[in-house]
């Protein structure tokens, strides 16, 4: 005994007139949720949380391993400039990706952003596994401190590409000065 199969076609995948009224709105509703912000904190907290957290895990990590007494020295020599590494790499992809976009001021706030959220986290975990008053002054110290180290390489990835914009020749434009 065979059982009737449904006509599938694309015409009549959404047939009623309910279905068309009240599922497609909701599934706009939903792109439009998922869609990337174009501008303000909620833009740069979804460019960076991910990278942020990373670094701050990674960072946490060098802790975590300093305090064991078999790894500490692994610890403070190679996984150290490891997270250095890695912070670096971030700030420039950050500051790099942006300057692509030919947005100067993203390129600025995306790694800055990404650093205070990195030190902030890193802040917050230290004041709750220590319980020591310098930890109250770290809240405000650490992220100062990734701000800064953030703004230098900033800088520097700014001042490379102002200095490789300059080096190139722009098609189509030709010297003023003429030798005979």
């Amino acid at each position: 005994m065979e059982f009737p199969q449904p006509n599938l076609t694309p015409e009549n995948e959404l047939s009623s007139g309910v279905e068309k009224e009240i599922i497609a709105p909701k599934i706009a509703d939903m792109k439009h949720r998922l869609a990337a912000p174009k501008k303000g904190i909620k833009f740069y907290w979804h460019q960076v949380r991910l990278i942020a957290l990373t670094l701050a895990v990674l960072e946490f990590l060098v802790y975590v391993f300093s305090t064991i007494p078999a790894m500490a020295n692994f610890a403070n020599e190679i996984f150290s400039p490891v997270s250095v590494l890695a912070q670096i790499t971030a700030f420039i992809f950050l500051s790099a990706k942006f300057l692509k976009e030919k947005s100067v001021k993203r390129s600025f706030l995306a790694p800055l952003f990404c650093a205070f959220l990195a030190g902030l986290i890193l802040a917050i975990v230290q004041l709750i596994l220590y319980h020591r008053v310098w930890t109250l002054y770290n809240l405000a110290l650490e992220p100062i401190w990734w701000l800064v180290r953030a703004l230098v390489v900033v800088i520097l990835v700014n001042i490379v590409y102002k200095i490789y914009q300059l080096l190139t020749f722009k098609k189509g434009v030709e010297p003023t000065l003429k030798i005979n």
